[in-house]
């Protein structure tokens, strides 16, 4: 787990690293189960396995929007600096 800025943890990487288990037993499941392939319990095994890819996605798609907001922040900051130095 990492810390973010205001010193409390960032579940979101134990929380992907699960998922990935999960995701990885589900699809064997899904795939490989002794059910057979009309059983409706491999359907379900699908539908779970594709609501923890989804469930997965979007806490991917949260860091990395996190991450872009940090590069911007940091961004404007250093032109906010640079225009103060060229007045100076």
């Amino acid at each position: 787990m990492s810390v973010n800025k205001d010193g409390e943890y960032d579940d979101r990487e134990l929380i992907l690293s699960r998922l990935n288990i999960v995701i990885d037993y589900m699809q064997s499941k899904a795939v490989n189960g002794r059910v057979s392939k009309e059983d409706k319990l491999r359907l379900e095994w699908f539908k779970a396995f594709v609501y923890s890819c989804n469930v997965f996605s979007q806490i991917k798609r949260d860091v990395d929007v996190e991450l872009l907001a940090k590069k911007y922040e940091l961004l404007v900051e250093e032109i906010r600096m640079l225009r103060e130095a060229k007045k100076v």
